[in-house]
């Protein structure tokens, strides 16, 4: 098979919810201080050279969070990072996350092009970020999840009628992370299994999105296909190779789920290398916290994936074989896992 090229952003590859961490830690840590960088990728429990550490940092830096990057001594605060993590007025905090969002050009001009308009079809914003923005087809629906996503949490976007709105200054509410009582704790708590209705509130219908590794094409159809279906996804990349085995954030991320997605990483089979083990380890507590209400996305049917190991998880599979079925598995693993509901009337 040959080698992907690798294209590059030119906007943040994580939302600003995602991105926050990086400021807030600065903030927790140090009171809003410089921080050394090795010091803040510990605290956030991983490394400098940890993919997903230098993407963040990066989509910290691009939203105008933070200073630095993986390769500088120090990470520091920018003015709206201070505004964002320090302030304790709703208004204040919800206007400087709202400039947060318009920092990155392309989400600026898309924000200002469609200002007091109803957000378009996905079909007509994707071909507008392609020819007015420039933005590689590839990425188009990625890029205008973004949009959508960051407008929605800061409140560009209105969630009930899709207009576009600059300026509102809506209060936006951010749950924080539990922090442990001290690094020998990390790990040690057990997760509540999945035994009670999804929550009430807007996040009832949210759909988790697993990716490990760099996130592909498959990843991105079923991004594009809960897009759709109009159903609110939060999507958590994992890095393989570093971390703990199962990250702070997708516990936290899936207690307040009401499904998941799992793509399931091509490259990881019944091998004993610590990719095979991670993505292991990433289902089963998946499959552990949500029940029945976890499907696992696989790219390919060719007898790699070992079904013998996986008879006693309650689980739905969608697979993309026979080729071009995808969005037909896909919707009918959504059905039977009780992720996606079809009503009549």
């Amino acid at each position: 098979m040959a080698k992907r090229t690798r294209i590059n952003r030119p906007y943040p590859t994580h939302l600003i919810e995602e991105a926050l961490p990086i400021a807030q830690a600065i903030q927790d840590v140090n009171s809003g201080h410089s921080v050394e960088t090795s010091l803040l990728a510990r605290e956030l429990r991983t490394s400098v050279t940890s993919s997903a550490f230098i993407q963040k940092l990066n989509s910290s830096s691009k939203y105008n969070l933070t200073a630095g990057t993986n390769k500088d001594d120090y990470i520091s605060l920018t003015e709206l990072g201070e505004s964002i993590t320090a302030s304790r007025a709703p208004e204040d905090r919800a206007g400087a996350l709202e400039q947060a969002a318009l920092y990155p050009e392309i989400f600026r001009r898309f924000y200002e092009l469609y200002a007091n308009k109803r957000m378009p079809e996905d079909v007509y914003a994707t071909s507008t970020l392609i020819r007015d923005f420039g933005v590689h087809p590839d990425l188009a629906s990625e890029c205008l999840h973004t949009i959508r996503m960051n407008g929605l949490f800061v409140g560009i976007i209105s969630d009930h009628s899709g207009i576009v709105s600059i300026g509102r200054r809506k209060p936006v509410e951010v749950v924080e992370q539990k922090k442990p009582a001290s690094r020998a704790a990390v790990g040690t708590e057990e997760p509540e299994p999945y035994n009670t209705p999804p929550n009430s509130g807007d996040d009832s219908r949210t759909v988790l999105i697993l990716t490990l590794g760099d996130m592909d094409e498959v990843g991105v159809e079923v991004l594009d296909i809960l897009n759709e279906l109009s159903l609110p996804t939060r999507l958590v990349n994992i890095d393989l190779l570093e971390g703990d085995l199962v990250p702070k954030d997708m516990a936290a991320a899936l207690d307040s789920a009401h499904g998941c997605v799992f793509v399931w990483p091509l490259s990881s089979g019944n091998g004993g290398n610590q990719q095979d083990w991670r993505a292991w380890a990433i289902l089963g507590a998946a499959s552990y916290g949500l029940g029945q209400r976890l499907v696992v996305a696989l790219t390919d049917s060719d007898g790699s994936w070992p079904s013998a190991n996986t008879e006693s998880l309650n689980i739905s599979i969608a697979s993309n074989e026979p080729r071009g079925s995808f969005y037909r598995n896909l919707m009918s693993a959504l059905i039977q896992s009780g992720t996606l509901r079809i009503g009549l009337g």
